[in-house]
């Protein structure tokens, strides 16, 4: 009886001891294989890839400490050049709040668009963004090919209020200056449109195409590769457009991607200064202006349309061939009221100049605005109603009811 009652006693110790302790520890291996392996990851990547609707791929996962998950080499895009590469993110997650710890993000100006997206949505109130985020950055770079400044402890703070949602940026720029973008959007109700507010304070270069992306949601990763841009603006959109004003200074522009396609074309680099630029429903009110470009070349049409057009008059006899090459081109503007008052940077009032010489020479008159799309459109095409060159113009242009030029400018330099 004794022995049969041990066996009982000993059997069922062993059933406890499978119960509490091998199938636990078989249970936690499991998940250690699944949390470190394939099936996890691939998890991941897919939910990862439903909240932001792009590609991801991603290296390793893992749990440094609890609430804590550790992404290494990810990648979010295509994995080519419009694309970003974060080679460690940190992330953790409760039920109001997701914060990601970078060490460092490389994004291209060809993946910028990609960035815009995922703001724009999270501004729209998209449902898959119900939860603040907090992106802290160690460093930020702009890819092997960007032009622009790095920025280091980049801090993005994506918050929602009492029918509000705001996204606001800052950065440590070279040199101890900071960068500061903040925008918020207010939403209406009913039929009306959101209002958007976005101030903007750039203190280092940044690349064009980064800008332009987040302003538009366009891809100008190719078609600006060098230029960058510096500055700040104040800007408001309401049912009438964008409204207010900005200022500062684009580096590294290729006249010959900006014309491109436009028979008035020309070629080099320059630097453009906008001293300030005054936008009013969606288009532009007034503008200061300053153009620089060390040598290059125009075309003979974009030489015939500004006499023809601007009023401008040639200096020395052009040269022949359909390129005339320039030494040095410099001219400031001043647009507002619906007028257009050019000046020359050069000796003699000369807009551009070849070997000392005035090749063309500011006009002495006051134009109306919408010569400028004038002077693009291409010949033989009328410019009423507008071709694809005028269009792109006439949309920032105002609307005005100016006549031909009529007044004299005064107090040329």
């Amino acid at each position: 009886m004794f022995v049969d009652r041990s066996a009982r006693r000993i059997a069922r110790a062993r059933r406890l001891f499978v119960a509490l302790g091998v199938v636990p520890l078989a249970l936690l291996a499991g998940v250690a294989v699944w949390a470190r392996g394939d099936g996890r990851r691939s998890a991941l990547e897919a939910r990862v890839a439903a909240a932001l609707s792009l590609p991801v791929r991603i290296g390793t996962v893992s749990d440094p400490r609890p609430g804590v998950m550790l992404l290494e080499d990810v990648v979010l895009g295509d994995g080519a050049g419009a694309s970003l590469r974060l080679p460690e993110v940190r992330v953790e997650e409760s039920s109001r709040e997701i914060r990601l710890a970078l060490t460092a993000c490389d994004c291209p100006p060809r993946a910028a668009p990609l960035v815009a997206a995922v703001a724009r949505a999270w501004l729209a109130g998209d449902p898959r963004y119900r939860r603040d985020w907090v992106v802290a950055c160690e460093r930020l770079t702009w890819g092997p090919d960007g032009a622009g400044s790095p920025r280091d402890d980049v801090r993005v703070e994506c918050v929602a209020a009492e029918g509000s949602r705001a996204v606001r940026l800052v950065a440590r720029a070279p040199a101890g200056a900071a960068d500061e973008i903040r925008v918020v959007r207010i939403a209406a109700g009913g039929t009306a449109a959101d209002r958007v507010e976005c101030e903007a304070r750039l203190a280092a270069p940044v690349p064009l195409a980064v800008g332009a992306a987040l302003v538009a949601a366009t891809d100008g990763g190719e078609r600006w590769p060098g230029a960058t841009f510096t500055g700040e603006a104040r800007l408001v959109s309401d049912a009438t457009g964008w409204n207010g004003t900005l200022s500062g200074a684009v580096d590294g522009i290729d006249l010959a991607e900006l014309t491109a396609g436009f028979a008035a074309s020309a070629s080099g680099t320059a630097a453009l200064s906008i001293g300030s630029a005054t936008l009013s429903a969606g288009r532009i009110a007034s503008a200061r202006l300053e153009c620089r470009s060390a040598a290059g070349s125009i075309s003979r049409p974009l030489a015939a349309a500004g006499v023809d057009w601007l009023g401008c008059r040639p200096g020395t006899a052009l040269p022949a061939g359909e390129r005339i090459a320039f030494d040095a081109m410099a001219w400031r503007c001043r647009c507002e009221n619906g007028e257009l008052e050019i000046s020359g940077g050069l000796s003699g009032n000369a807009l551009v100049e070849h070997r000392g010489g005035p090749l063309l020479v500011a006009p002495p008159w006051i134009v109306p605005w919408d010569r400028l799309a004038w002077l693009v459109s291409p010949p033989g095409v009328p410019v009423v109603p507008a071709s694809l060159q005028t269009e792109t113009l006439l949309r920032w242009l105002p609307l005005t009811t100016v006549g031909p030029p009529s007044r004299a400018v005064s107090g040329r330099n």
